[in-house]
């Protein structure tokens, strides 16, 4: 049936149905089925706005004649929540979602596998709003169903290793994150073969852990390998290719290779604007990413028109409180450091540290320091507290509100910052499982720990006050008992 004639029978049960006296339930439900799946077919297409409409449309009818509680009632509620996701709108998206599992659970029980999908649904909305805990929490409520239901060898068991990897990914623990995304590649290479889209993916997240991990060339070869089967199956125009391009585009940033990571980066973000248009946390990456590019490359008038294009839409889409936010943020900061405007580079890192962190939100004195606890991200967090504790220490400020701050002021300043640096480091060695990871925290916290002896012993000889050695001596002996435990370990 040619696209003609399936808009003229469409609009023939449209008419129908609409001006129908009797009400036939069965020309209803028909219809309320073509509207959904209209609203589908839209939601492939990226027309948001229209999906929305055709998705209210088909759940009117459907309340109407199965009532609110009926499993096409909670299909709808879950096609709202994906426009909004695909918006980028999460709070929007977990609102129907948790609508959807509530009729869920009332028609299946609490250990249903539709119950696990909805778990991980909503995993995978809270790991986008940078909420680890809470995603990891869902994502295991989600495996623990799948494993006793379905077995341990099914791809519904493979996608919840994946995206518990994510997190772990999320959270600079590359070593656990491997170790789960290998879990599922090996379960969806048994059952699915190499030419699936799962497959792809899980090649696609192996490569980027490989990145992370300074392995250039075999992430390379993960990422090729992806995006060679991402090619044959959905071809050039499709978000995933989009994806792969920024990930190579990455690991040649990664190793320091601009020239190729602008190509690919550049190529990633005119295939994301094609299809997903200016106002999308995927366009917004690509242009951060470009943003980076730039700051390396000298180029800092660029690097700062794509850095503020990303940090626009993020601040938009995902609010301060998030990680994405947070790193835009903090390479601001970067590029402001390397042109010396050291004022703005503080305010960008003080806008970073109070991204990472649920609980402070003084964005404007720079000489604030935050209480170290409910933290989203403790990467970006330590590099925002790290380089202002940098800067207060050897950097001259020349602002009119800065130049009352004596020398030895700005140095104490400093060292409140070295001292949250080592707040934050004692609570992540905690969380930290994987040794390598620990060992990978260990050099970032060898390098604070060091930063901060120099500092004091400065302070001493200025002061000659001997709490200052006392300080120097306890930052050493911090990092001797670190770099032992992981060396022992």
């Amino acid at each position: 049936m040619n696209t003609i004639k399936i808009l003229l029978f469409f609009f023939t049960v449209l008419f129908i149905a609409e001006n129908s006296f009797s009400q036939d339930i069965t020309v209803d439900t028909t219809l309320a089925n073509e509207y959904y799946k209209q609203a589908n077919d839209l939601i492939q297409k990226y027309e948001l706005d229209s999906a929305l409409v055709y998705t209210e449309k088909a759940q009117v009818l459907y309340v109407k004649h199965l009532g609110d509680k009926s499993i096409k009632n909670a299909d709808c509620l879950y096609t709202f929540g994906l426009v909004y996701y695909y918006a980028g709108i999460y709070d929007k998206t977990l609102e129907y979602w948790f609508k959807e599992l509530k009729i869920k659970k009332e028609l299946f029980g609490e250990n249903s596998t539709h119950i696990a999908d909805s778990y991980n649904n909503i995993g995978i909305i809270y790991h986008t709003k940078s909420e680890y805990d809470k995603a990891i929490e869902y994502y295991q409520k989600s495996l623990k169903i799948y494993s006793e239901k379905r077995g341990k060898n099914h791809t519904s068991v493979a996608s919840s290793y994946n995206n518990i990897g994510a997190i772990y990914n999320a959270k600079s623990e590359f070593d656990k994150a491997l170790e789960y995304y290998q879990k599922g590649l090996e379960i969806r290479l048994e059952i699915l073969g190499e030419k699936n889209i799962d497959v792809a993916d899980a090649y696609n997240n192996i490569g980027i852990i490989l990145t992370y991990k300074s392995q250039y060339d075999k992430a390379l070869h993960y990422l090729l390998k992806s995006l060679e089967i991402k090619l044959e199956l959905l071809g050039e125009k499709h978000a995933s290719i989009a994806a792969s391009y920024n990930n190579i585009g990455l690991v040649y940033d990664k190793n320091l290779e601009y020239n190729k990571a602008l190509e690919y980066y550049q190529k990633s973000l005119n295939l994301k604007l094609e299809i997903l248009g200016e106002k999308h946390t995927d366009v917004a990456l690509s242009y951060h990413n470009i943003g980076v590019v730039f700051n390396f490359n000298y180029q800092y008038d660029k690097a700062l028109e794509y850095l503020n294009k990303s940090l626009n839409i993020k601040l938009e889409l995902l609010g301060e409180k998030n990680t994405e936010t947070a790193m835009t943020y903090d390479n601001l900061g970067n590029v402001y450091l390397n042109i010396s405007k050291y004022e703005k580079a503080l305010k960008y890192y003080q806008k970073g540290a109070a991204s990472c962190l649920y609980n402070f939100n003084d964005t404007l004195n720079i000489l604030t320091v935050p209480i170290i606890r409910n933290y989203l991200d403790w990467n970006y967090l330590l590099q925002a507290l790290q380089v202002k504790a940098q800067i207060f220490s050897n950097v001259t400020l020349t602002l009119p509100k800065f130049q009352t701050l004596a020398k030895f002021d700005r140095m104490e300043i400093a060292l409140r910052h070295y001292q949250a640096c080592d707040t934050l480091i004692t609570k992540v060695r905690k969380e930290i499982t994987s040794q390598s990871d620990k060992l990978a925290l260990g050099e970032r916290a060898d390098e604070v720990y060091n930063e901060a002896v120099t500092l004091c012993l400065k302070m001493y000889e200025e002061s000659k006050n001997a709490e200052y050695l006392k300080l120097a001596f306890e930052f050493s002996e911090k990092n001797k008992a670190s770099v032992l435990l992981e060396s022992l370990a």
